[in-house]
């Protein structure tokens, strides 16, 4: 199946692409900054007390976690969108 388009469209389907692939970048983004977090936070939960400890473990090895493992499934998204939207468009990898 060809589609063709005019110079906007065409403008605007490259413009759509840059936004998906700006917001891949973003998710691994996060997924950096959440292991970064994570790993500064475990480095530093030995001088909490103890009460404290609990509560940072729970929020660093759960909820850290699952927001991470959310940024990844986002990004595992949001690569096929581009893969998609390459296919169908017959784009270029990079714009």
């Amino acid at each position: 199946m060809t589609i063709t388009i005019n110079k906007n469209k065409e403008e605007l389907i490259l413009k759509l692409k840059q936004r998906l692939e700006d917001s891949w970048s973003g998710a691994s983004q996060i997924i950096e900054e959440l292991e970064e977090f994570q790993y500064e936070a475990e480095k530093d939960s030995t001088r909490d007390n103890v009460l404290y400890s609990e509560k940072l473990y729970n929020f660093y090895d759960y909820d850290l976690d699952e927001l991470k493992y959310d940024a990844e499934i986002l990004q595992g998204k949001l690569q096929e969108s581009i893969e998609k939207f390459v296919r169908i468009y017959n784009l270029k990898e990079e714009v």
